[in-house]
Parts: C-alpha cells; structure tokens; sequence
C-alpha cells in the first residue's frame, strides 16, 4: 500500500507533522509516501525528508505539472487538490493507495490487518448518500454511467483507500479527463448552472459501482475510525472531542484550519495537548 498527500504552501507545517505521525506510527508497512504539490510556488526542495524520520526513503514527491496538469485559473485549490489526488493515485505503484490531506494526522500505531482482510479487501463499507447537498453530482454520475446500485465508500473523506487499478481505468475511460472533472466540479450556481458539483471520491466510488466492484475490492466492515472536524461543526467540538479520545480504533484526526481558527482557547488547548500526546 501507498500513502499520498496533497499539500499547497501554507499546509506545509501541517505536513511536518504529518510526517511526524507516519515516523512515529509505522514501520515499514507501506511501499511508497507520495506528497503532491498542488502550488505553484513548492519545489521538491521545500519537503525535507527528514520529517519522515526512517520513512524518509520512501517519499517520492512530484509536482501537478509533472502529471501534466496545470489547472484552470477559475478554479480554487479545494477543487485542483480533487484532480491532484486523482492523478497521483492513477501514478501509484502499489495495488492500493491511501489518499489523505496534510491535516490528516495518525494518531496511534498503524496495523496493516486492520485495512485489508484475508482476500486483500479495504475494511471499507457503503453507505447511501441522502445530503441534498451531493445530490446534483451523484445524480449526474449515475445517469452517466447508467448506475442502479451506488456505493458510496466510506469514510467519504480522508483517509480514503482507492484501489490504484480502478483509479487508472476510471481516468484513462474518459477521453481528457482532467477537461471533464474541470467542467463538472463546481456546484450548480444561477452564474454557472451548468455543473454538478462531482468530487474525487464520489467519481471513484461511481466507477467502482458501475463495474460492479464494490464486493470484490471491499469487505463492507469499517475496522478503523476516523476523526475530522470542519468549520461548519465547531459547536459540536466538545462531543467530537471526547469520543475521539474514548475511541480505540480512531486512527486518524483533524481539524480544518478554518476551524481551529474559531475554536476558543480552552478547546485549541486541549487539541494541541492532545496532539503533542499522539504525535
């Protein structure tokens, strides 16, 4: 298995202690740490290998241009990291990738048989979207690729575990693909109405349900947990903070910087407490 994250200039220290996590959590587990730079500004040089304590060998870093993608002006970078994210899975070596953002942290001992069963599957389940808010992208997918049966991989955010073959073909079906993702990723607006608001992980898991391939890449049980906290859910933090901390297979944590930003100081003190206590 492959890690791979995507990081602009001013997530940088959030990928030091990413790093850091990795260093600290695993051992030699994983083939390769794929760090996308999806900035104009980074070079290689700005990602010290270091960080990854005696993982450092195995970081290979490539910028999006490298893949050949140089993004649309109009597209802000919570859309490119989409495309990046895509890219860099569809280049992975390994069999699997787990994609994550550089605020994803790990914050106990990584244990391979908690990812995958006897047969190779990702401890991942489905579940069926019912937001209103991902309907105008899953609805287009599905009519797209004649769906019936959707699966949605869970978690529907980071980390998630794509299987790099799948990837591959999902992005080499579609003539210019990097064109088709552009054009569809924005939400519906009255100034741009003609967008579904398509993610990279809603597109994986259509193609992953159009083939019929959900049963025979993922097991359907969630082994590990994860915890990651927007800005949209700040007043749910003191919840969200005591079942991360009760949770044994919380794998993984995060807080946007958006809404680290509008926590109060006794809430950033007890995440940065716990912080420095994982990592």
């Amino acid at each position: 298995m492959d890690l791979l994250t995507v990081v602009y200039r001013n997530e940088l220290h959030l990928l030091e202690l990413q790093a850091y996590s990795m260093a600290y959590y695993f051992d030699h587990e994983i083939q390769n740490i794929y760090v996308i730079l999806n900035d104009d500004t980074l070079t290689h040089g700005d990602i010290d290998v270091s960080w990854y304590g005696d993982l450092g060998y195995k970081v290979r870093i490539f910028h999006r241009n490298e893949f050949g993608y140089y993004p649309s002006s109009h597209l802000s970078g919570w859309y490119t990291q989409q495309i990046c994210k895509i890219l860099g899975t569809a280049h992975a070596e390994s069999n699997w990738c787990m994609i994550l953002d550089a605020k994803t942290w790990f914050i106990r001992p990584f244990d391979i048989e908690e990812i995958f069963d006897q047969y190779n599957r990702a401890h991942c389940e489905s579940w069926t979207c019912n937001s209103p808010h991902w309907q105008s992208g899953l609805q287009f997918l599905k009519q797209k690729y004649n769906i019936t049966n959707f699966n949605w991989i869970s978690p529907a955010g980071v980390p998630f575990l794509a299987y790099t073959h799948a990837m591959r073909d999902m992005v080499m079906n579609e003539p210019n693909f990097v064109e088709w993702f552009e054009s569809n990723c924005q939400f519906p607006s009255k100034v741009n109405p003609d967008t579904y608001g398509i993610t990279e992980f809603l597109c994986y898991s259509a193609w992953i349900s159009k083939n019929n391939l959900f049963d025979d890449l993922y097991s359907g049980k969630q082994q590990f947990s994860v915890y990651n906290l927007a800005d949209w859910e700040v007043d749910n933090f003191y919840n969200w903070f005591v079942k991360l901390q009760g949770d044994d297979k919380a794998l993984t944590a995060s807080i946007h910087p958006r809404a680290y930003k509008l926590l109060d100081a006794d809430q950033r003190f007890a995440w940065d407490e716990f912080v420095k206590d994982r990592i």
